[in-house]
């Protein structure tokens, strides 16, 4: 969420004998109200998962302002549509740091314009949340941006431990696109299949949002891997791959980082009904069920009411679990910048990183996952022990929740 103070509040705020420093932030907006920025590919092929996060934060905003807003004040939302475009990205997030002068940003929710906006967004000093999981995207180079997301790394342990210790396999395959995120991981991966015992007998690349997988697929399927590692960043690419295996008849079981059940509901009406057959997914705890657990019960299942109620235009449309990471991310600033306030702090991006670190633990009262655990070096708020492995994730339940493995 956001905050903005004027000079002229901090102004009465001094002669009406309140002595700190609290206000003084250069970020802060005018009057009354406090401004939030949300920087997100509304449009271009990102678009599925900028209108996730557009709603989802509009939703967050709604409830914030019926019940009083940020200490108190309202909060007016700041839109940047970055088009999927890293340059369009860059070019909003200046208008949104310089010329609007939002007191805090929400996103963007791919690496590829995360890049490109981090030094800006740093410069501004502004408090950041987007979901990036690049390891490039270091403490020291976004001192003031967290993550609600894990780290390419932690992605690529949680794969690799999964095809080896359940899946049983010896040799894998990677498939991965070329975004940041993507290449951090595979990266990592090379060096950690070695501490495993695990062998990589084949690596292809393929652009994110590309129409055709057939070489990379052929190739990997010559490498006679047991299972096949994949990495992406759009439902579009888990289609291509899906329809590719399938053409060629090929049943190697895929591995796929937190992307898959998440674009799984949307992948599941493009392709054949068999096209999920032996793919997993990694996904938080919140959103999978073991057999005897009650639908309808989690906090999940009841966000998924809130937003259908709240835009039954996007039912079906976008994936509920990104709208959900987004959400909770404007809440989790909230309770940022009002600790912030409670302590007397300036609303500040080197105030909040502080914040981050003493406090974050302490938020527990959002739905995507509790005991958020930020370093001095790592501003990834979840490790790997916030995920399982989900199994046929386009078989998700009414209420949204997909199958734990082994239950």
């Amino acid at each position: 969420m956001t905050i903005n103070i004027g000079k002229s509040l901090f102004a009465r705020a001094m002669l009406a004998g309140v002595a700190t420093a609290a206000f003084a932030s250069a970020a802060m907006a005018q009057g009354n109200e406090f401004k939030l920025g949300s920087i997100t590919s509304i449009t271009g092929k990102f678009a599925i998962i900028g209108t996730a996060q557009d709603v989802a934060v509009k939703l967050a905003l709604k409830e914030i302002n019926d019940a009083g807003g940020i200490m108190g004040r309202k909060v007016v939302l700041v839109t940047g549509d970055t088009q999927t475009d890293p340059t369009i990205a860059s070019a909003e997030a200046k208008r949104l740091a310089y010329q609007e002068k939002v007191s805090a940003i929400i996103g963007p929710l791919v690496t590829q314009e995360i890049l490109p906006t981090l030094p800006i967004f740093t410069d501004a000093k502004l408090p950041q949340i987007s979901t990036t999981g690049s390891s490039a995207v270091t403490p020291q180079v976004g001192p003031y941006h967290f993550s609600f997301n894990n780290s390419s790394d932690t992605q690529a342990i949680v794969m690799a431990d999964f095809a080896k210790n359940t899946l049983k396999a010896k040799k894998i395959s990677v498939l991965a696109d070329n975004g940041g995120q993507s290449k951090s991981g595979v990266e990592f991966l090379n060096g950690y299949v070695k501490k495993i015992g695990l062998e990589i007998t084949g690596v292809q690349e393929y652009a994110a949002g590309g129409e055709d997988m057939t070489p990379q697929i052929l190739s990997l399927r010559r490498a006679n891997a047991d299972a096949m590692l994949f990495f992406t960043s759009g439902y579009t690419d888990l289609v291509h791959l899906l329809k590719g295996r399938n053409d060629f008849g090929w049943d190697i079981p895929v591995v796929g980082q937190l992307s898959v059940p998440t674009y799984a509901p949307q992948a599941a009406k493009l392709v054949s009904a068999d096209a999920f057959r032996g793919v997993y997914g990694q996904n938080y705890g919140g959103f999978s069920y073991c057999t005897n657990d009650a639908p309808g019960s989690g906090g999940f299942a009841k966000f998924k009411e809130r937003l259908k109620a709240f835009s039954p235009e996007s039912d079906g449309k976008i994936p509920a679990p990104t709208a959900l990471y987004m959400y909770d991310s404007v809440y989790l600033m909230k309770a940022a910048l009002e600790g912030m306030q409670k302590d007397k702090m300036a609303i500040d991006g080197p105030n909040f990183q502080q914040w981050m670190y003493k406090h974050a633990k302490e938020v527990n009262t959002l739905v995507t996952a509790k005991g958020l655990a930020p370093s001095t070096e790592s501003h990834f708020l979840f490790g790997a022990g916030a995920y399982v492995m989900v199994e046929r994730p386009d078989q998700s339940r009414p209420d949204g929740t997909m199958k734990r493995v082994g239950c």
